[in-house]
């Protein structure tokens, strides 16, 4: 597989002209996805460097999760271990595009992110020349990242160092769940098949129901489901929902035990986390702060949560992949970075919700900023999953047709599978929704 991708990468001779290409419909549905799935996978080990995480690190994770694409799989390691780009395969791949934006110019419909891609090939095809250039030199220039020597550094085994500390774990028994959405539901409940005593709450009441049917135990308030509990996973939808459910009215922070340990897997940003654990090592809670003004003299006015001592709190950030059906197998990617003493704390109910464990070093927000960089992805093949679809739907194709060559093309992406589904099922279902994107589009 690598020696027919090393082919196709550097297999274009050198000429003053690029041979005329022709694409069928098809073919420029997929080539529509390739480009953008190229540049995004370039552009996410970039934004993976600046965050100071490892390019094959981060290439082994993403691999295995939801921003996973074909592109992504077969191209990337290429690229990171050095091989050339040839002038004609950057000029030939945006000659592709190009054909592909004409037509779409030609039926009056937008690519947006083909057109963006598209931009990139140019200018990586301007940084290259006729003797060829390292693939990842190219994009470095485009960037300005040092991808190649973050490549080339040190590097160690997150999945190793996971099992290492997965093993000095010692055996907890009681668990507070906060969040029992579509994942958090399904992550609960595991961890109740895998012995677990949990305690869960959320702000839907009928999901509170389902979970004690489940056999679980339930509660009213975050701080009711986080006393005398061992490990707290928090799993809401953002960091508002956090900093409620943690330091709000009623909140877990407040009535959790010395020692205990809080498992953050909510999608935050590696800034919020960081600041999180500087918080939980404070000895006091900024509850409210509440600003007066009399004239031009203003007065602040702080109702401050006082601890006798500091509970030695410890905070996991442990942001997940894999989707619903994976939470509730207990088959999750999962990202964790922390100190080595709440790593080892919670190693067993890390372990329980997981396939893949890796324990990212740098502390608290390498997890999260393994997970940023999953976003990235996931959020680009979802988009170009729609622009994809609609496209073949303007072009006249069967949009179901189009799903299944889709899936077994190099235009394939984790993601994408669920995204063409819902698509192709709303593109032959939706009279409305097919007229606006097929024959109405101004």
């Amino acid at each position: 597989m690598e020696l027919a991708m090393l082919k196709r990468l550097t297999s274009f001779t050198v000429s003053n002209m690029v041979p005329c290409i022709i694409l069928r419909k098809s073919d420029k549905v997929i080539e529509l996805l390739k480009g953008i799935h190229f540049v995004a996978s370039v552009e996410a080990i970039s934004l993976g460097v600046q965050a100071g995480i490892h390019p094959w690190i981060l290439y082994d994770i993403i691999s295995n999760a939801a921003g996973n694409s074909w592109i992504y799989k077969n191209y990337i390691p290429l690229l990171l271990q050095g091989s050339k780009i040839k002038d004609d395969f950057l000029n030939a791949s945006a000659q592709r595009m190009g054909i592909v934006l004409d037509t779409a110019k030609s039926v009056t419909f937008p690519l947006p992110l083909l057109a963006a891609a598209h931009q990139q090939f140019l200018a990586g095809s301007r940084h290259a020349d006729a003797n060829g250039l390292d693939g990842l030199k190219v994009w470095e220039r485009v960037f300005g990242v040092q991808i190649m020597d973050a490549a080339n550094a040190e590097t160690y085994n997150p999945e190793l160092l996971a099992n290492q500390l997965s093993a000095k774990s010692k055996q907890v028994n009681n668990i507070g769940f906060i969040g029992l959405g579509a994942m958090g539901f399904g992550m609960a409940t595991h961890l109740l098949k895998s012995n677990f005593s949990v305690h869960g709450f959320d702000v839907y009441k009928p999901t509170l129901s389902r979970f004690a049917k489940a056999g679980g135990l339930i509660g009213s308030s975050p701080a009711e489901v986080s006393k005398d509990v061992d490990v707290l996973i928090v799993m809401v939808t953002n960091e508002v929902q956090a900093e409620s459910v943690l330091y709000g009215v009623d909140g877990a922070v407040s009535v959790l035990q010395p020692g205990a340990s809080i498992v953050l897997s909510s999608t935050v940003s590696p800034a919020f986390i960081s600041q999180l654990e500087l918080r939980l090592q404070s000895s006091i809670c900024f509850k409210n702060v509440i600003l007066s003004s009399f004239f031009l003299v203003y007065i602040l006015i702080f109702q401050l949560q006082t601890v006798d001592e500091n509970k030695g709190l410890k905070l996991i950030d442990a942001p997940v992949s894999g989707g619903v059906i994976r939470a509730s197998e207990g088959t999750l990617t999962i990202m964790a970075s922390g100190t080595d003493e709440a790593l080892e704390h919670a190693g067993s109910v890390l372990s329980a919700l997981s396939e893949k464990l890796y324990v990212i070093k740098g502390g608290c927000g390498a997890g999260s900023g393994v997970k940023m960089v999953n976003q990235l992805l996931a959020g680009v093949h979802i988009a170009s999953a729609a622009e994809a679809m609609a496209f073949g739907a303007r072009l006249g194709l069967d949009t179901r047709v189009l799903f299944d060559v889709i899936k077994a093309s190099e235009g394939t992406s984790w993601y994408g599978h669920l995204s063409w589904f819902i698509i192709c099922y709303l593109l032959n279902n939706s009279l409305v929704l097919k007229r606006s994107l097929v024959y109405d589009w101004p």
